[in-house]
């Protein structure tokens, strides 16, 4: 029940439903962090997690050692929630059962899937919701963000967790699973055109084209596919014509998706702030970033660039933690993630993680959130073909 609970929330308590609350997001991680760790201890048996989830285990002593190497550096000072949120991930993560082996793991992953579900289905519909009102139902206070993202006036929605571009990742994640799972195309279209409009809603131009490519690829696999008759790849045509004639109603007649379509991809206030981030390492050695720096320095060389937010996971944890221990998450990641993609196809493998990599690199998301790497390893975990099939209602396969 306390795993449930730590999900349900994990899905629908996020930063902007907590500001409405009044819950600081540093409580949030102490409370994930605790609850987790209980929730390992009552519920499994730690010997045989360390033997069967080792890559996690080694995350968490990674991160452990960060924290301990800045303790005794005196440098650890204000820089404890962006460890915490490093930290949270490998520890919730561990909840999940990495195989079904029984009723308990059946059912929970069957609960699983369909929080996610339920979860994708509200946080589009809030934000299409609020695009329409023209406000918005929780309110993001982070005004930082706010003088980059929204210094052309466009209506951007915020939805549940935080900025419009941690939701579009969070959107643009599930949607990458959708298309490639055994759903019945009429589903997939149905879902992915609910997520396309929320990421028009969030603005989000980066996302728009991942989003678009998503279903360009499907469209292109079902059409050079052998598996299906010319009757349905004509359906199937038909349908993604008639969604994309929708679509171009809707941007043509309202200002939805306006950042893309009404200004350039790397414009001064975005695109550009991007690439000036690149600009430190003219003045600054990589190693010179080998075990990391304090926040005050972090600061320092922000605002010595003109830069209010470094938008890039990669470069925050470079800068901030060092490059040993960016290299080390990095290989460890990368050892945790291939466990699963060995169920996936190769072109499967190709857009999930592709989809993930250029999308949480344009943003700093994964530097100032959890939930979106912990939300796309859940979706490793339930759209592997060998699980999915089997808790998915069988009428919703194709």
């Amino acid at each position: 029940m306390i795993v449930r609970l730590i999900y349900l929330l994990l899905f629908f308590l996020g930063e902007n439903v907590s500001n409405l609350l009044g819950i600081e997001l540093q409580n949030i991680l102490y409370f994930f962090v605790v609850f987790g760790i209980l929730a390992i201890v009552l519920n499994y048996s730690l010997f045989n997690l360390f033997i069967n989830r080792k890559d996690e285990y080694y995350i968490i002593l990674v991160i452990i050692v960060l924290f301990s190497f800045r303790f005794f550096s005196g440098i650890l000072s204000d820089s404890v929630r962006s460890i915490l949120v490093l930290f949270v991930t490998p520890i919730l993560f561990l909840l999940v059962p990495q195989n079904i082996d029984g009723v308990k793991t059946y059912n929970f992953k069957k609960f699983l899937m369909s929080l996610l579900f339920w979860f994708f289905v509200i946080e589009c519909a809030i934000a299409v919701f609020e695009f329409f009102i023209k406000d918005h139902v929780f309110l993001w206070v982070n005004t930082t963000f706010d003088q980059i993202s929204n210094s052309d006036g466009a209506f951007r929605s915020n939805s549940i967790h935080g900025a419009p571009l941690t939701n579009a990742l969070l959107v643009t994640i599930v949607n990458s699973f959708i298309v490639i799972s055994n759903l019945k195309s009429k589903y997939k279209l149905f879902l992915w055109s609910l997520g396309f409009i929320a990421v028009l809603t969030f603005n989000a131009r980066i996302a728009i084209l991942l989003n678009s490519f998503i279903l360009i690829f499907y469209f292109g696999r079902i059409f050079f596919s052998t598996k299906y008759s010319v009757n349905r790849k004509m359906i199937i045509s038909i349908g993604v014509f008639i969604i994309s004639l929708i679509f171009l109603y809707l941007i043509s007649s309202t200002n939805i998706g306006s950042r893309l379509f009404d200004r350039e991809l790397f414009d001064q206030s975005s695109g550009e702030q991007r690439l000036a981030i690149f600009d430190i390492f003219d003045y600054y050695s990589i190693y010179s970033f080998f075990y990391g720096i304090s926040m005050m320095e972090f600061n320092y060389i922000k605002d010595s660039f003109g830069l209010l937010i470094i938008e890039n996971f990669w470069i925050n944890i470079l800068v901030l933690f060092g490059l040993v221990f960016l290299i080390s998450l990095i290989f460890f990641y990368t050892r945790l993630v291939r466990r699963y993609l060995i169920f996936y196809s190769f072109k499967d493998s190709l857009i999930i993680v592709s989809v993930f990599l250029i999308i949480t690199s344009i943003n700093n998301s994964l530097f100032t959130q959890f939930f979106p790497l912990l939300l796309y390893l859940v979706c490793l975990d339930l759209f592997r073909p060998i699980i999915f099939n089997r808790i998915v209602n069988k009428r919703w396969l194709s």
